[in-house]
């Protein structure tokens, strides 16, 4: 077996394994809403490549410290193999990027979410001053899977690969090397996945693919909207404060200074903001560039992103004003919404247009 080389190559394979690649995503293998099924089940789950994540390792004897202040959670209290969910914000405390960061031995790990590894990594760059700190991307020999459903845990633990709670599991699968730790995108517990590029193809054509199906971004996406979830990509739009779209568990508001902490201390003192993470449901998909929400033409907010649920029909995540309750109908173009409470309601008496 010839091993894959680079991102091209991991490409070549995933369209031989029958991906439908749409820009930088893998959007499904097949069937979305049968990938999306395979969430569901107990005793299975989803791989999802994630080619756009960028890995990224952080080198040098001050990057620790380096990685701390720029960073939205604290990097110095992790212990060797401790793994958390964190941010880039900028100077009025808006989400750039979401990450996740791990710290090991001799570097510090960092799993940039799509689109934001770009960004990332010239910041860091850009504040490198005299610390004693290098920048590695690491796209070009390492790749991103995702592991979803609710027979994610089981799967894993049947593999002796099962990582403990804030904690990342290095060994191996099928004589694999592998990094994995817990990053739920979906209401069930689930792991992201890191190996070689070279290493792919034994892995996919292994025993752990024996449970497991290969999937896409959309079904992901369909299972996220459906939990609550926030993505960054989507529903930070130009600009929202980490409370907006229930991302403080990424921010520390006890360390010390980094980009946008004292916006941060701010927020955290007023113990409150004007809008907030909610539910829509759709009349129809709105025309392209549209995202407004409004209500007897007044801006309630902005629309994320919107899925086509195969129970309850069009439904999306939202940041609406908090005085636009529950129930509240509105408009986003010509296309008419209703907010409703997350997660939702999977049922067939979930009231549509």
């Amino acid at each position: 077996m010839e091993a894959v080389k680079g991102p091209t190559g991991l490409r070549q394979l995933l369209i031989g394994l029958g991906a439908y690649i749409q820009g930088t995503e893998v959007v499904t293998f097949g069937d979305a809403f049968e990938e999306y099924k395979t969430l569901q089940s107990k005793n299975s789950a989803l791989l999802i490549p994630l080619i756009s994540s960028a890995p990224l390792a952080i080198r040098g004897a001050d990057r620790i410290d380096f990685v701390n202040g720029q960073v939205s959670n604290v990097v110095k209290e992790l212990n060797i193999g401790g793994v958390n969910q964190s941010l880039l914000l900028d100077h009025r405390g808006h989400v750039q990027a979401e990450m996740s960061v791990l710290k090991h031995e001799t570097d510090i790990f960092i799993a940039v979410e799509n689109p934001g590894g770009v960004l990332v990594e010239l910041g860091f760059n850009n504040h490198i001053v005299f610390d004693q700190v290098t920048v590695h991307n690491l796209q070009s020999k390492m790749c991103t899977f995702s592991l979803q459903g609710k027979g994610a845990t089981i799967i894993l633990e049947g593999m002796g690969a099962l990582p403990n709670q804030g904690y990342s599991y290095e060994g191996c699968i099928d004589g694999i090397e592998v990094l994995i730790y817990e990053r739920a995108r979906t209401a069930s517990r689930g792991f992201d996945v890191h190996c070689k590029i070279s290493d792919c193809e034994a892995l996919l054509s292994g025993k752990f693919m024996e449970h497991v199906s290969l999937g896409g971004v959309d079904a992901i996406q369909i299972a996220r909207v459906e939990a609550g979830i926030p993505s960054v990509a989507t529903e930070a739009r130009n600009g929202a404060l980490p409370q907006e779209i229930d991302l403080t568990k990424a921010v520390s508001f006890n360390k010390g200074c980094y980009l946008g902490q004292e916006i941060m201390a701010r927020v955290d003192a007023r113990a409150r903001v004007n809008r907030g993470l909610a539910g829509v449901i759709l009349e129809k998909p709105p025309c392209s560039g549209e995202y407004r929400v409004e209500n007897q033409g007044r801006s309630v907010g902005w629309l994320g992103h919107v899925v086509e649920h195969p129970i309850i029909g069009l439904i999306g995540l939202a940041v609406l004003r908090h005085d636009f309750p529950s129930g509240s109908e509105g408009n986003v173009g010509d296309s008419r919404v209703r907010r409703v409470e997350i997660p939702f309601e999977i049922s067939t008496r979930q009231k549509r247009f």
